[in-house]
C-alpha cells in the first residue's frame, strides 16, 4: 500500500491472515477478506497546521483484474475501513534511522544438495529511503546479482569460507543488511564486520 501525506510518499507491505473461525461466516476461509493490523510511524515534519492531505492507494503486483467474487471487489487488493485514527506517542519520538525486521516461516522448502532448506519470508521496514551506494568485492564494484554469483562460486571451492564486511559510515545500514542477507542465503555464516574499512588490505 502506498501512503502519501502532503506529497511525501512511502510503501508498506501487508501479510494479511485469513480467518479460520466458522463463526465469522461472512469472511471465514476467504483470502480476499484477510486482515492485518499495521502500526506505522510518520515523521511529525510531514504534517502541516490546519488541513492535511492523506492518500491511501492499494498497489497490486498482479495488474490483472479479478472478478472472482463479483463486482464488490474487482481488484486483487482493497481497503475496508470505517475511520482512520492518528495518535501522537510523546514517549517514542520518530527515528529516521530505525529499522524493523520480521522473519516468518513458510510451508515451502527448497532442495539444496541432499537436504531440504526451509524458505522464510523476510520483511524489512525502514523509516527513510535507502541511500545510493556501491558494493565492492575485493575492490571490484559488483551488483547484488554479481555478488551472489561470486559468493556461490567461492563457497563451492571452499565450504568453510569466511567473509569480512567493511562499510563506509555514510552508507545506509540497509545496504549492509543486503550484503549479509546474500551471504546467509548462500550459506556463509562465518563473517565479520570491520568497523574501520580503511584498514582492509593492510
Amino acid at each position: 500500500m502506498e501512503i502519501e501525506i502532503n506529497g511525501h510518499r512511502s510503501i508498506y507491505y501487508f501479510r494479511p491472515r485469513i480467518s479460520y473461525d466458522p463463526r465469522e461466516s461472512a469472511v471465514a476461509f476467504i483470502p480476499h477478506f484477510g486482515s492485518q493490523q499495521l502500526d506505522i510511524d510518520f515523521p511529525p515534519a510531514f504534517f502541516l497546521k490546519g488541513e492535511n492531505r492523506l492518500i491511501l492507494t492499494c498497489v497490486d503486483e498482479n495488474v490483472d483484474v479479478s472478478h472472482s467474487i463479483g463486482s464488490i471487489a474487482t481488484g486483487i487488493s482493497g481497503l475496508h475501513y470505517d475511520a482512520l485514527k492518528l495518535t501522537e506517542d510523546t514517549g517514542k519520538p520518530f527515528s529516521p534511522k530505525a529499522i524493523q525486521a520480521t522473519v516468518s516461516p513458510t510451508v515451502f522448502y527448497k532442495q539444496k544438495g541432499e537436504r531440504l532448506v526451509e524458505q522464510v519470508e523476510v520483511l524489512i521496514r525502514l523509516n527513510q529511503s535507502i541511500a545510493n551506494g556501491q558494493v565492492f568485492l575485493d575492490t571490484i564494484p559488483v551488483t547484488a546479482d554479481e555478488l551472489r554469483t561470486r559468493v556461490r562460486a567461492a563457497r563451492e571451492t571452499d565450504e568453510d569460507i569466511r567473509a569480512v564486511i567493511a562499510a563506509d559510515g555514510r552508507i545506509a545500514y540497509a545496504k549492509v543488511v543486503l550484503v549479509i542477507d546474500i551471504l546467509r542465503q548462500e550459506h556463509i555464516t562465518k563473517f565479520a564486520i570491520n568497523v574501520r574499512p580503511e584498514e582492509i588490505g593492510r
